[in-house]
């Protein structure tokens, strides 16, 4: 793994593990080729009938200028030498909650159903299946059930002055 490379070499690494990425928190600028941002547009095109999730799954969340304050930060910082940090907002709704409120900013129909993640993982078996509902299973695999633990990248965060904004008006900003 690149760790233990690192180390061989004697490289200082901290790894950052980001979640899955929604636009500035000023701008609500997102590259097109972010997931999020392709999710928000499938679903104003009316092409996401039901969102991903259910029975507690959600899709945990950080915003650029979150991520981005935060790596350029960590540097400043030789304790975090060898260490890991979770960057995700740990208050990430479940994803239909998330697109409904996408979907309520642009005044667009929001989901109406849940696909339950166990179908979900059903239907990516079959390759045909799994294109024509546009899902895969690199997908599937960020939905979360399990609590986040941010608190060592909250900690750091506020030593670095970098603090986490809200998330909904980033959704809100990220869907105009």
């Amino acid at each position: 793994t690149i760790q233990r490379e690192a180390a061989a070499l004697k490289i200082p690494l901290t790894v950052i593990h980001p979640a899955t990425l929604v636009g500035h928190a000023d701008t609500g600028e997102l590259p097109e080729n972010q997931e999020m941002a392709r999710s928000i547009r499938q679903m104003l095109a009316g092409r996401i009938p039901a969102a991903p999730g259910g029975c507690g799954y959600r899709l945990p969340l950080v915003s650029a200028d979150y991520l981005t304050r935060f790596m350029a930060g960590v540097i400043d910082f030789p304790e975090t030498e060898g260490q890991e940090y979770l960057l995700a907002d740990a208050e990430t709704p479940d994803l239909k909650t998330v697109l409904t409120q996408c979907a309520h900013a642009a005044k667009a129909r929001p989901p109406k159903l849940v696909a339950p993640v166990p179908l979900l993982k059903a239907v990516v078996q079959w390759p045909w299946l799994a294109k024509q509902a546009g899902i895969s299973r690199e997908q599937i695999h960020f939905l979360r059930k399990e609590a986040l633990d941010t608190s060592a990248t909250e900690r750091l965060a506020g030593r670095m002055g970098v603090h986490k904004p809200q998330l909904a008006p980033v959704l809100a900003k990220t869907t105009t």
